[in-house]
């Protein structure tokens, strides 16, 4: 049997390579029952390593608490790093709003090593840019409607002479040429 065996005063713990598993790495806080057991374990002249076997918790825990009483699980984690600075934060939004860039092209001329999803939740976090989807084509002004309006009334009787015109939205280019495209 592989395991530890701790013999304190009281009583003989034996544990097993799978309890002591359980017992390290990175866990949970202490709540304020185990602080009360630490110091109550402390005071009665128990080591760290004891403690923690004691409580099934790990020795640095319990050494952390003893050294740290007052302050201990005031510091919040920080989580994972961001993968932009607030710089290139600044950057992004810059671009986005004065120069009128997509979020590939801002990536692309700056060279952000963070992904396009990412830019892209920096974005949505800006409280001074709001999405929206850009429209096929500009709207059109009331000169443009009543220039159509009238085009229409004045082609309304070309009768028979609709068939002679091709409506078409394709467009042609023309290779090898003077680079000029024909519509």
């Amino acid at each position: 049997m592989i395991g530890l065996t701790i013999t304190t005063r009281e009583c003989t713990h034996k544990l097993h390579r799978n309890q002591l598993n359980s017992i390290m790495g990175r866990g949970r806080r202490l709540s304020e029952y185990e602080k009360g057991q630490i110091d109550g374990y402390h005071s009665s002249g128990l080591s760290a390593t004891q403690i923690g076997v004691i409580i099934k918790r790990s020795q640095n825990v319990v050494s952390n608490y003893l050294r740290t009483k007052e302050n201990y699980g005031l510091k919040i984690s920080a989580g994972r790093p961001s993968a932009t600075t607030s710089r290139e934060k600044r950057l992004l939004l810059r671009d986005l709003t004065h120069n009128q860039m997509s979020i590939m092209e801002s990536k692309l001329k700056n060279g952000f090593k963070a992904s396009k999803q990412t830019l892209w939740k920096v974005c949505q976090s800006s409280e001074n840019i709001k999405y929206m989807k850009m429209k096929r084509r500009p709207k059109l002004s009331v000169q443009h409607m009543i220039a159509r309006l009238e085009w229409a009334r004045n082609h309304m009787s070309f009768g028979t002479q609709w068939q002679n015109v091709i409506f078409t939205d394709k467009k042609c280019t023309v290779l090898y040429s003077s680079n000029q495209n024909f519509y």
